[in-house]
């Protein structure tokens, strides 16, 4: 291939829109988002929900896309775990937001999980 210009140039412009436009594609687009929702509903009343939500996504070719549920008995609370590509993050906003609003949710982030598990050793 032969390319006009000075060399130096294009290397700094191709740097540059590597950097700026293509690295959220390549780079964030396979890596992994997970969102948390906590809900007093027991895990036999969510089940039904989570089973169609997975089975939708899968559907809709959302293979990547685990949907799971977490119970901290102590607190009388469940965590729905949500993990998918960066790349579907606005398909799992969905999840999320439906999660939310049908399954009485609470959005927390990991942090926040992290503490709920961490309060499980401390109730036994």
């Amino acid at each position: 291939f032969i390319l006009p210009g000075v060399p130096q140039l294009f290397e700094a412009l191709l740097t540059g829109l590597v950097e700026t436009h293509l690295y959220e594609r390549i780079q964030l687009g396979n890596t992994f988002i997970r969102y948390y929702v906590t809900t007093s509903l027991s895990e036999s009343e969510i089940a039904p929900h989570l089973t169609q939500l997975q089975n939708k996504a899968s559907d809709d070719g959302f293979k990547d896309i685990k949907i799971g549920s977490y119970p901290h008995m102590g607190l009388d609370l469940n965590t729905i775990s949500i993990l998918g590509r960066y790349k579907d993050k606005e398909y799992i906003r969905g999840i999320v937001d439906y999660s939310v609003k049908n399954l009485k949710g609470t959005e927390i982030d990991a942090k926040q999980e992290e503490e709920y598990s961490a309060n499980l050793d401390k109730i036994k």
